[in-house]
């Protein structure tokens, strides 16, 4: 055999048998060496498959090739079983003139098959020259799978080491670009870097074994716990469903039950590996749910497009991608004459390089778009910072020009019959109103004080007074009531600071209510007093309370700047007013001021 012929596959000249007695105790003793060669040539059949192979079967198979060697010269060639090191295998090799072999050409187990660099069993054997001979080989396995090849001595070793230095750099390469997108996703979420970094190692551990790289790794897994590959498999695969559902969490818009799913199922695959291991269930279940569980992988894909996921391309294409990589490898098992465990694991390890490359340009959008999201609420924030500087600009420019109007109106009150001396008091208190505002308090935030203003000892119907003086005509220009009902109690308070809310208040009442009224009345409790104003408007939902306090914003259609709200919340906070707000039952706003009590 030149090298032009090795490697070749024994398929396309073997026949096989199969024996059906379970392996695990009685395979050695199943047809040795002298029952196979006394079978009639009819107890096997041809081998149709492209490579040997018999997938989950639990049952003993034989093979038989006739070999020939045409020269006049010995030939060294290999055995190789092209698969990791499982199962039971023997092989005799008959010679045609010879007698018959005492010992096999190769067992296993026998030795430790990782004291071989190699790790894929082979055999080096000689034909001598014009030679013919049948070699037999028997195995057993779980799956029965030993794709079988003969191979030339010399360019056995060689075609090996081409290969693990191919796998070595793509490895490397793998690791490289995985580096890089854990510490990408470290950098923005590192809850779904952790599990992406998990089911990375887990992958390669069982890519390692498979492949036959770095000796400590089949070491862990045959000596330290023969099954340990099998967990390490549903370890990645847990990681990866874990990854999903961390993935999500960072998008609102993805339903919750999408997380509990993945949840369920990372769960699911746990249970039915220790269950195969630990209660000795099939082996089967396993890999059925691990198949439903690729099918979510990719669901997933199609669930990140559709509600729109930053990086949703990238995310589904890294999603399609790993189940390109499983679903060979998963069915490897019960596809052995097709291709092997091996050509899977390699078709995963340069999957696994161009979905973490997925993955990464996922991220690199995610960042993009955090960073728009970013410079679009900066602009929003001075945006609204420039139309409270031009508002504020506006009040001082509006109260400066209202000034001396005010004045006027004032000295022609105090001119004027007694009738006037009510509108006189008001228009005082608009001009308290002005001069705040010139002097720049507008409605910029201030701590609590014990010293807000002058407190002094008033009749809460002053206030009353002042408040129906100033709004019965505006409430009666829209069709309304507006009561204000006499009260005894006496107040400790600034009253100015007092006025100021109320007549707030009792403005936005007037303004949200077209039908009914308004009433304003003093209550109490034990110790505190307040005053009450009551509306029968549409009445105000907590989100738009929450609004309500927020400067320039406005619950209602009418002509306003918003401000109401957020110069009673901080009159109240600088005069320590207790502010409370209610449902007026049937209908409307009830907002509560609770004065400080006289000894605070």
């Amino acid at each position: 055999m030149d090298e032009a012929q090795a490697p070749f596959n024994l398929a396309e000249y073997s026949s096989y048998l199969i024996d059906p007695v379970a392996f695990e105790t009685t395979w050695q003793d199943r047809l040795q060496l002298e029952g196979l060669i006394g079978l009639p040539a009819t107890s096997f059949a041809p081998v149709t498959t492209r490579k040997i192979g018999f997938g989950w079967s639990n049952a003993v198979h034989h093979i038989k090739t006739p070999l020939v060697n045409p020269t006049d010269q010995t030939q060294a060639w290999v055995l190789a079983f092209n698969q990791i090191a499982w199962g039971h295998k023997v092989a005799y090799l008959v010679i045609e003139g010879e007698p018959l072999p005492t010992e096999p050409l190769f067992i296993f187990p026998d030795v430790e098959p990782w004291q071989d660099r190699d790790r894929f069993q082979h055999i080096e054997f000689e034909m001598p020259s014009n030679g013919r001979g049948t070699l037999y080989v028997s195995y057993a396995n779980n799956s029965s799978y030993a794709p079988l090849s003969i191979e030339n001595a010399g360019t056995y070793e060689t075609r090996r080491m081409v290969s693990e230095l191919r796998i070595y750099i793509l490895l490397g390469l793998v690791l490289g670009v995985t580096v890089l997108t854990v510490s990408l996703l470290g950098v923005l979420y590192q809850r779904v870097a952790v599990f992406y970094a998990l089911y990375l190692t887990f992958s390669t551990f069982h890519l390692c074994y498979v492949l036959g790289l770095f000796p400590f790794i089949p070491f862990l897994a045959e000596y330290v716990y023969p099954i340990m590959r099998f967990w390490w498999a549903a370890f990645a695969l847990m990681s990866y469903l874990l990854f999903q559902r961390s993935f999500f969490a960072t998008a609102p818009q993805v339903p919750k039950w999408v997380g509990r799913v993945l949840l369920v199922a990372a769960g699911l695959v746990l249970a039915t590996t220790f269950a195969f291991d630990f209660l000795g269930a099939p082996f089967e279940p396993v890999i059925v749910w691990s198949s439903v569980c690729i099918c979510l992988i990719a669901a997933n894909g199609i669930v990140a497009i559709i509600k729109r996921v930053s990086g949703r391309w990238f995310f589904a294409a890294g999603c399609l991608m790993l189940v390109v990589m499983l679903v060979p490898l998963n069915l490897s098992d019960f596809l052995t004459a097709h291709y092997t465990y091996e050509e899977a694991a390699t078709v995963f390890l340069f999957g696994l390089a161009f979905e973490a490359i997925a993955l990464s340009c996922a991220m690199f959008a995610r960042v993009r778009e955090l960073r728009a999201e970013k410079e679009e609420a900066l602009v929003a924030e001075l945006k609204a910072a420039e139309e409270r500087r031009t508002m504020s600009e506006r009040l001082a420019t509006a109260a400066h020009d209202i000034q001396q109007p005010l004045t006027s109106m004032k000295l022609a009150a105090q001119d004027n019959q007694k009738q006037l001396d009510e509108l006189g008091g008001a228009i005082e208190f608009l001009d308290e109103i002005v001069k705040s505002q010139l002097t720049g308090d507008g409605i910029e935030h201030k701590p609590p004080s014990s010293d807000a203003g002058e407190r002094e000892e008033i009749e809460l119907n002053v206030i009353l007074d002042n408040l129906k003086t100033m709004f019965t005509a505006e409430a009666d220009d829209k069709g309304l009531t507006f009561e204000t009902v006499p009260t005894s109690k006496i107040a400790f308070v600034n009253a100015f600071a007092l006025m100021r809310v109320l007549s707030n208040l009792v403005s936005n009442a007037i303004k949200n209510t077209d039908t009914g009224g308004v009433t304003v009345q003093s209550i109490a409790d034990e110790d505190r007093v307040g005053v009450e104003v009551r509306d029968t408007g549409p009445g105000l939902s907590p989100e738009q309370l929450s609004k309500l306090k927020t400067p320039y914003h406005r619950a209602g259609d009418y002509d306003g700047h918003g401000l109401g709200l957020a110069i009673v919340e901080q009159l109240c906070a600088e005069n320590r007013f207790e502010m409370r707000v209610e449902p007026n039952e049937p209908q409307g706003t009830s907002f509560q001021i609770w004065l400080p009590a006289p000894e605070d």
